[in-house]
């Protein structure tokens, strides 16, 4: 049984199974039977000593801590990041610097920054094709509890919903997206337990046809 046939036999069975129907039982042994072959089968064929040659997870990027000017207490809701100065490590050593300059004149000016207007600006760089500093945003918003930008960027790592023309990463990652679902749940996003729980079966069908990564992540899950 291939991946995709395995992931969408998952999926049916998980529908049925959150609507309580009943005779999905038969179906689930199969697919039990099937998972356990899967598994016997790459377990024989597997060599753990090698390097499996994945892609490494992108470094998030360093948030570094700002102190008040003297005399002013930073107040509830003041957007003051210092995203520093480290280049992005994909693509030119310019990119991001956008998002750096406007998130630093935001500091500078010592306002009360929206982060709706922060985060409809990383739209607008998505849109312009700079993703860096659209992530960069992204990942800021998340950081201060924004749930849309946090659930944004679990999309733009869920194969689900990955678009290499909107998406910061190089390629799908199950372990980012899982990461930011789980925080765009506890944030209060109604998508994000749908697709968390749509994410966990395809983690198991791409563990079932021999993706060790994914076999990591489900003893974690």
């Amino acid at each position: 049984m291939s991946e995709s046939k395995l992931f969408n036999a998952l999926r049916e069975e998980d529908r049925q199974t959150s609507k309580g129907k009943k005779g999905g039982g038969p179906l689930r042994y199969v697919l039990i039977v099937g998972i356990v072959i899967l598994l016997g089968f790459n377990l024989l064929f597997v060599d753990f000593g090698e390097d499996d040659g994945g892609q490494q997870p992108l470094p998030e990027p360093q948030i570094q801590p700002i102190t008040p000017p003297p005399g002013q207490d930073a107040q509830p809701g003041q957007f003051t990041p210092d995203l520093g100065r480290q280049p992005i490590e994909q693509g030119s050593a310019d990119e991001g610097n956008q998002a750096r300059a406007l998130i630093d004149d935001v500091r500078n000016r010592g306002n009360t920054a929206d982060p709706e207007a922060l985060f409809a600006q990383a739209g607008t760089f998505i849109q312009e094709g700079k993703l860096a500093d659209a992530y960069l945003i992204y990942f800021y918003l998340a950081k201060q509890g924004h749930g849309p930008a946090t659930l944004t960027l679990a999309e733009m790592a869920d194969p689900a919903y990955y678009d290499p023309r909107t998406s910061f990463y190089e390629a799908p990652d199950f372990a980012q997206a899982h990461k930011w679902y789980l925080q765009a749940i506890m944030l209060g996003e109604d998508r994000a337990e749908a697709q968390l729980r749509d994410l966990k079966l395809r983690v198991k069908a791409a563990a079932a046809s021999g993706d060790e990564k994914a076999r990591r992540l489900l003893v974690g899950w």
